[in-house]
């Protein structure tokens, strides 16, 4: 349940957050990436999905004193427009350029905020990567920042 919990918060500050970042989209207007769980739906899994950051769980720790860690993935996915070539070099550059923004904005709006919820707190390192980049297609680009979230054991009674 707290790795739920955890992943609402994370994709309601992505939301919040995220809301005026403005994006290349394939075939529409530039605007903020959708933020999505675990996966891209099924309507999405084309280049229509692009951007999009995509909260993903990847593991979880409990305590003998109950405090959790989970570690979570934010996927992000994002788009170069061509610039009327053929070649595509120069929408793999912006595709470059903007994963490399968007990366880095999360990152910066993470370590300043490091608490969500007043209760799940972020814990170091943070790492961010870009998955198999030899496979990256000219104009969609995908980097992945590594979460770890530290949450307090829930307050239990004990009766007698």
């Amino acid at each position: 349940m707290t790795a739920l919990l955890i992943q609402d918060a994370i994709i309601a500050f992505l939301r919040a957050n995220l809301a005026g970042l403005t994006l290349e989209r394939p075939g529409r207007t530039p605007g903020p990436p959708g933020i999505f769980r675990g996966a891209l739906p099924p309507a999405e899994r084309d280049e229509q999905a692009f951007p999009f950051v995509i909260v993903r769980w990847l593991e979880g720790e409990d305590s003998e004193t109950g405090d959790s860690l989970e570690t979570f993935a934010l996927v992000i996915g994002v788009y170069g427009v061509e610039d009327g070539g053929n070649d595509g070099e120069h929408a793999a550059a912006v595709a470059e350029q903007w994963t490399l923004v968007a990366a880095t904005r999360l990152r910066r709006l993470l370590t300043e905020t490091r608490v969500l919820d007043g209760r799940y707190e972020l814990q170091w390192p943070l790492r961010s990567m870009k998955p198999a980049p030899e496979k990256q297609q000219n104009r969609f680009h995908l980097a992945t920042i590594t979460t770890t979230w530290s949450a307090p054991a829930p307050a239990q009674t004990l009766e007698a």
